[in-house]
Formats: structure tokens, sequence, C-alpha cells
């Protein structure tokens, strides 16, 4: 991978040898020309890999454009900076919405991970909208434990997962009682004034017209569970639902016994055969 700006990061895939070409024509037909991966925050470079990895193995000459989330990103980094940061993956998006060799039908594939990969994606969107004034075109969108709702319980649990392990104690106590804080002020901003919250702000983003527009054939596919301690499963079957409303065509595969972000541990065949249904 290249690594193009903060948690911003490109797989080109190398030329095809000449033995390569005939089956290249065969796998085009099937492979998205781009994949972009919105991993959840904090998430560490092997677990990714386990993602990346499969890609690689069933895609080879697939583009990936992966985008990381950090707790800064969650909390203190503006939108406008990390949109701002996002600025060169924006060419390569273009390139493969624009593709002339298949006009109108761009194979592009975003695969987003939990509530953190959800913003990263809005953020990616966003900054696409402003720059080309049109939305993220796709083939499909898989959505792994996510979006989640606003709760005390499990944001409390999603942003305590994103410290460092090697956090010294004292620092790590200063960081939970921030997050508290945080989290008191973001519940009486909703509750008590009405204001939204940023994880209210990105379930409405993930189903803007104006961010993200699946081709026709394309589907929304929604890979969650009840054994999510940071993402209620009716939280993702109600979000589901409302973008059913809207028209689009999804898939819940919902996963018994599994946790945040490891419904592929379990069942990986399964898991991969939604993702791959997607478009």
């Amino acid at each position: 991978f290249q690594l193009l700006g903060p948690n911003l990061y490109l797989y080109d895939p190398p030329p095809l040898s000449s033995s390569q070409e005939g089956l290249q024509t065969v796998s085009a037909t099937v492979s998205p020309d781009l994949i972009i991966l919105c991993t959840w925050m904090a998430a560490a470079p092997k677990h990714i890999l386990k993602y990346t990895a499969r890609y690689l193995a069933t895609h080879p000459s697939t583009r990936l454009l992966l985008l990381t989330t950090s707790l800064s990103d969650m909390t203190t980094i503006s939108n406008y900076t990390q949109e701002s940061r996002l600025a060169p993956a924006l060419p390569i998006l273009r390139s493969a919405i624009t593709n002339p060799s298949s006009p109108g039908t761009p194979k592009v594939l975003l695969h987003v991970f939990s509530n953190g990969g959800t913003h990263t994606s809005a953020r990616l969107a966003h900054a696409y909208a402003s720059s080309y004034s049109s939305p993220l075109l796709l083939a499909g969108i898989a959505l792994d434990s996510c979006p989640g709702a606003a709760s005390y319980g499990t944001g409390l649990a999603a942003m305590t997962a994103g410290l460092p392990r090697s956090m010294p104690f004292p620092l790590r106590w200063g960081a939970v009682a921030l997050i508290h804080l945080a989290l008191v002020t973001m519940m009486v901003g909703t509750e008590v004034f009405g204001i939204e919250n940023a994880v209210g702000r990105l379930r409405r983003e993930n189903l803007d017209a104006g961010l993200f527009e699946l081709r026709k054939g394309g589907k929304r596919v929604y890979l969650y569970g009840p054994g999510d301690a940071m993402v209620e499963w009716r939280d993702v079957e109600a979000h589901a639902e409302e973008a059913k409303g809207l028209g689009c065509e999804i898939r819940l595969e919902r996963f018994e016994g599994t946790g945040h972000v490891s419904h592929v541990v379990r069942e990986p065949e399964r898991y991969w055969g939604a993702v791959e249904d997607c478009w």
C-alpha cells in the first residue's frame, strides 16, 4: 500500500503478465474497478489485513483505497480538516466513477465498518461532492456493524475500545473521564436542546442521495448481529428499513454469537458471499 496522506492508503495492482491477460478479461466482468475500505476506529493493521488479503486474493486486478479512522477523527479533528486531507483520493474516485469502459455503470464498492468507518466514508463523500458537484456513484455498499444510534452505553464501549492498551493508567483514567464528559454533553445537547449528535448525523449522511448513489442493480448489505456490544442490531435494522423506504435494495445478514466487526471470523463464506452480492 502507498501512503497518500494521513490515514489514507492506495494499493495499485501490478501490471499483468501476458499469460494473465486472458484471465483478466474474465475476472474483470465480476470484479470492481475500485474497492473503498473505511475501517473502524483504531483498527489494528493485523485486523485490517483479514479484509485486504481477501480482496487481493479474489480481485487481484482491483485497486484498493483504504481509509482508517482514529479516535481524534471522531472527537477533535474538524470535518473540514478531515475532508481536506482526503484530497489525494478524489482523482482516484473520479477516474473509477467516470471509467469510459463502463459508462454509467461504474464498479466501485464501498465497504464500511462500524460508526468510525461510516463517519469517514461521509467525509470522503462530502469532499467528492464539493469537488465534482455529484455524489459517489457506487456499485454497492457493505455495512459491517453499522450504523448504530447514539446511546450512552454503546458510545462508551466504542470510544474506550479506541484507547491504546499500552496507555498508562493515569492517562487512561483521564481519557475515560473526558469520554464520559463528551457523552454527557452530547446526550444533553440532543435530549434537551434538540441538537443533532455525531452518530445521528452519520446515520443521516449515509442515506443522503447527495452523497451516495447506488447504480442500478446495486445493494446495501448490512452485516450485523445481536452479539455486538457497541452497535445495537435494532438500530442497524431500523436504518435498513429507512433505506428500503427510500427505494434502496437491501440485504440483511444477521450473525448470531459474533461481536463487533467480528462476523467474518465465524462464518467467512457467508460473510463474503453477502459482500459479493452487493453488485
